[in-house]
């Protein structure tokens, strides 16, 4: 039973804890790009989850117990008590986890890309063919973020006709005004 066994116990608090330390330090991992965040985060999990085997001498001579921990303890155990091969053996261990680790935050990147891809495929497609259909009507085709190429060439085409952005348009043109009045920090009154 759960409740009766202390080393069930053990472990449930230490998967719960260790869920609790991934999803931080995914978060505090925001300010980097998707690819780093996943590998690294999942690089983590692999360190954390990675079980060793280990024996502990008993009182009674020749005895010894056997259990289960995970690798980062036995590793810092191993090297705390000085014993290399215990050490080197869970230390091979936590570089084989990191890159398995590693690996599936690389899969999961690559299947989330193949997804982003798919909808920004099906959302041009969507917008190529409403595009065509307000073609048909008369409409330039362009919606208001721009981005089909009627909308880019005509937009080209009219700023390419105003006199002000050709060099030697003629005698004192006046420069237009970038700003607008808004823009030079006016704030309104209220009356």
């Amino acid at each position: 039973m759960l409740i009766s066994d202390s080393m069930g116990l053990l472990w449930l608090g230490y998967a719960v804890l260790s869920v609790l330390v991934l999803i931080t330090g995914y978060l505090a991992l925001g300010f980097l790009p998707r690819l780093p965040r996943l590998v690294i985060s999942w690089a983590v999990a692999g360190l954390m989850w990675m079980p060793a085997s280990y024996s502990l001498p008993l009182l009674e001579q020749g005895e010894s117990y056997h259990g289960m921990a995970p690798a980062a303890v036995v590793a810092a155990l191993a090297f705390l008590e000085g014993d290399r091969s215990l050490f080197t053996s869970t230390l091979f261990l936590l570089v084989v986890a990191a890159a398995a680790g590693g690996a599936c935050g690389l899969l999961l990147w690559w299947l989330g890309r193949g997804r982003a891809e798919a909808r920004r495929q099906a959302r041009l497609k969507r917008d190529g063919r409403r595009g065509d259909c307000d073609s048909d009507s008369g409409d330039s085709g362009d919606d208001d973020s721009g981005a089909t190429p009627q909308g880019a060439a005509a937009v080209g085409t009219t700023l390419a006709a105003i006199p002000e952005d050709r060099p030697g348009a003629g005698g004192s043109v006046r420069p237009r005004r970038l700003h607008s009045r808004m823009s030079d920090r006016q704030e309104p009154t209220l009356g």
